[in-house]
């Protein structure tokens, strides 16, 4: 009997790896985040908790900007701004949440995204210009 549910257990697991694997392909699965990231964010907002409602604004401007990387492929500059717009307003959320509650784990997830975030910026300009310095 405990074979027979290991197996079925295991059947589903494989079952829920191709439905993931067929949401990155057609490119469901980060719109499928901006809707967890939204209902993570109604279901704090009812309850009151700040922290979980700040992961989920979060989880959705992040996921937003996921969605405009991935499914529009033109170099449109309302499309940059907006995934910058989604930037600011994923650390903004997250800044807000530290301020308000105080809490460590947001002020250690402020300072990774401003980490990651300059990292980013400095090696898009940086890298550019060391592969083309010229050789002696």
């Amino acid at each position: 009997m405990v074979g027979f549910v290991v197996i079925k257990k295991f059947y589903s697991l494989l079952h829920c790896c191709k439905l993931v694997a067929t949401l990155r392909k057609t490119g469901w699965g980060s719109i499928i985040w901006v809707l967890l990231g939204f209902l993570m964010f109604l279901t704090a907002f009812f309850a009151q908790n700040v922290v979980t409602m700040t992961f989920g604004l979060a989880l959705t401007f992040g996921s937003l900007s996921l969605c405009l990387t991935s499914h529009l492929k033109t170099d449109n500059t309302i499309k940059k701004a907006l995934e910058i717009v989604f930037l600011v307003a994923a650390f903004t959320v997250f800044g807000y949440g530290y301020i308000v509650t105080q809490s460590l784990i947001l002020g250690l997830m402020m300072i990774f995204i401003v980490v990651m975030t300059l990292f980013a910026f400095t090696a898009t300009y940086l890298l550019p210009k060391i592969r083309n310095k010229p050789k002696k």
